[in-house]
């Protein structure tokens, strides 16, 4: 969905951006003296939607190609993540418990969808899978994967289980966006409920 000249120039913007170890890392930078952990191992970073000239046209791009869909603008910033030797995102959800990110989801809702898109691929290893769809996705440089995280019932849906595996040769590049549910107010039809949005049909024209 994004042109490989595109992505190539967003990881010459992500890489000046000094992508750093992140607080949940694995070993950070290599070493081994650092805490390893068992939810993910990857370098990363936060930028604003217009953060770089790049990420700004792809933002304005994938919001063209969603059309009336999503509303990337109540998404929050990118998440770029680089993934080196060994570096995974463990089985995870990607919406917000709100047990524990209430003010966060009253103030902008919750993650209702993810848009994926794949920077840089690695030569060996670093696939998206979703175990609980039995579904192993090896995408191209420039592919974009879209999921919504919720039921129609606005439930929470264990089914968008995800992880991405690990690397064996190479680096792989992402960056995220996740769409809060506010804000989506002309793309879902509302339901009766204050707490959640029918998505029933959810891309219907």
């Amino acid at each position: 969905m994004v042109h490989r000249r595109m992505c190539k120039r967003a990881v010459v913007e992500a890489e000046e951006l000094q992508l750093k170890a992140l607080m949940i890392s694995g070993h950070a930078n290599g070493s081994a003296a650092e805490p390893t952990s068992t939810v993910r191992a990857a370098n990363g970073t936060w930028l604003n939607h217009r953060g770089r000239p790049n990420f700004a046209r792809i933002h304005r791009n994938l919001q063209f190609a969603i059309g009336n869909a999503l509303n990337l603008e109540a998404a929050e910033p990118w998440q770029i993540l680089s993934y080196n030797a060994n570096g995974y995102y463990a089985p995870h959800y990607d919406y917000l418990d709100p047990n524990t990110k209430g003010v966060g989801i009253r103030e902008d809702g919750n993650r209702i969808a993810t848009v994926l898109l794949i920077l840089q691929i690695a030569k060996k290893g670093g696939t998206t899978v979703f175990p609980n769809l039995d579904l192993n996705i090896r995408p191209k440089a420039g592919d974009v994967i879209v999921w919504i995280n919720f039921e129609t019932s606005g439930n929470s849906n264990a089914r968008t289980l995800h992880a991405a595996c690990p690397i064996k040769e190479g680096v792989k590049i992402g960056a995220t966006l996740w769409v809060r549910s506010k804000k989506q107010e002309l793309s879902l039809p509302c339901s009766l409920s204050e707490d959640h949005f029918l998505t029933d049909n959810f891309f219907a024209s």
